[in-house]
């Protein structure tokens, strides 16, 4: 059913899957409300971004414009 998501549509998911991630953070004290807030800020607007770059290319490639970064924690 997933396996051909156009590139919004793999941000999203990937969106999705970091909100929980940072949530998941928060809750468990390891980052700040403001730096949770901020964090899903960035990410909308990553989402944004590719939505826009989605809209420009006729042929969907699932991975373009889209780059994955890793979650780090400053302790």
């Amino acid at each position: 059913m997933y396996e051909e998501l156009n590139c919004f549509e793999s941000a999203l998911q990937h969106f999705g899957t970091r909100v929980e991630i940072i949530t998941a953070m928060e809750i468990s004290k390891k980052i700040s409300p403001e730096d949770a807030y901020q964090m899903i800020k960035d990410e909308m607007k990553e989402v944004k971004k590719c939505r826009k770059q989605c809209k420009k290319v006729s042929d969907f490639d699932p991975t373009f414009g889209y780059e994955w970064t890793p979650i780090t924690t400053e302790e």
